[in-house]
């Protein structure tokens, strides 16, 4: 079984397609599409707000909530 490698996109393609979903205010699609699996979502030091998050399904839980 052949496995297919991540299609290589230009920095061009990239804004094109973020200008699209921002366009439709389509934040978490943004996110599922162009964040790597671990990403991270720091706050500040004592800060009341939110605390830090880590990894896609977290940093999604964590925007939502807001």
């Amino acid at each position: 079984m052949a496995t297919q490698s991540p299609k290589t996109v230009t920095t061009q393609e990239v804004a094109i397609r973020f200008h699209e979903l921002a366009q439709q205010e389509e934040w978490f699609e943004i996110q599922e599409e162009f964040f790597a699996d671990n990403v991270k979502s720091i706050e500040p030091s004592g800060s009341p707000y939110f605390g830090n998050a880590a990894g896609k399904t977290d940093v999604g839980k964590k925007t939502r909530s807001l």
